[in-house]
């Protein structure tokens, strides 16, 4: 019986040291957040600050709504799996497809959108997020896979490689 219960016990250790880790791997966001606005409102000015702003929501609106989408999915199928690669492969294929299709649907779209906000300058900001579009969601997709995994320290690490916030 105590055989049985190890694996669970270890699974939940893991899980709740890597929940852990992945939290305080986002801490530093709002002050990093807080930083980086502070150094682009000097930078930009108002006008061309705000524009940015509202540029930037509407694209992070583009991406977690896209995120949201599979992530729970990819979870639980990649831990379903014996063999995750092949439903890994598929899931990677699809995000890169659709940050793609985002990504050009917002490029097309940018001087449209930004006619419509009478503000020729936010095409330019348009364009130049609809690029992390497909980064974001490939990064998203792995991540993804490595909780499917449960691979929790790992998935703290790419937060903080990538910027999010630090890994402890």
């Amino acid at each position: 019986m105590n055989r049985v219960n190890q694996p669970s016990q270890h699974l939940v250790r893991n899980m709740m040291t890597g929940s852990i880790r992945i939290f305080f791997a986002e801490v530093l966001i709002i002050p990093v957040g807080f930083i980086t606005a502070v150094f682009l409102a000097r930078q930009l000015g108002p006008v061309n600050f705000g524009l940015f702003a509202i540029a930037l929501r509407l694209v992070t609106w583009v991406e977690w709504t896209s995120l949201t989408v599979f992530y729970s999915a990819t979870v639980k199928f990649v831990s379903e799996e014996d063999d995750w690669r092949a439903v890994g492969t598929t899931v990677v294929r699809l995000h890169l497809v659709v940050g793609v299709g985002i990504a050009a649907l917002l490029w097309i779209t940018a001087s449209p959108l930004a006619r419509a906000f009478n503000e020729p300058a936010m095409a330019t900001y348009l364009k130049l997020f609809a690029i992390d579009i497909p980064i974001f969601s490939l990064f998203s997709v792995h991540s993804s896979i490595l909780v499917g995994r449960g691979l929790f320290k790992e998935r703290a690490w790419t937060r903080f490689v990538r910027g999010d916030g630090p890994v402890c």
